[in-house]
């Protein structure tokens, strides 16, 4: 396919998803300990204070990827709290997976502040 295309230039888009969890390293952040939250429905592409939790290290991650120059495109909240979900490009050829592997990179480390 690429060599009967040889004149255009692929782009590529990718998405990551993660879960935030609390210190304790089994509790998913924004659930009760020992326990399970209510249904999924509040928390699905969340908005508001009691439903997102998390927002500060996607918000953080965010603007670190873009002062590192990588195409990062958008982010969300995900299904169950403290789920999130990015997505990097649209890039051209390799370098979606490179900005993909170095925003999972500035993922751990923003965490590391909060």
């Amino acid at each position: 396919i690429f060599e009967k295309h040889a004149d255009e230039i692929p782009w590529f888009g990718l998405e990551q998803e993660y879960t935030l969890f609390e210190l304790d390293q089994v509790t998913p952040l924004g659930w009760p300990k020992n326990g399970f939250p209510g249904e999924q429905g509040p928390f699905y592409c969340s908005a508001g204070a009691d439903v997102s939790f998390g927002r500060a290290v996607s918000d953080a991650h965010y603007r670190a990827c873009l002062f590192a120059g990588i195409e990062i495109s958008g982010t969300n909240a995900e299904v169950m709290p403290g789920q999130w979900e990015y997505q990097v490009g649209p890039a051209e050829g390799v370098k979606a997976g490179d900005d993909l592997w170095m925003s999972r990179y500035l993922l751990d480390r923003v965490c590391e502040e909060f």
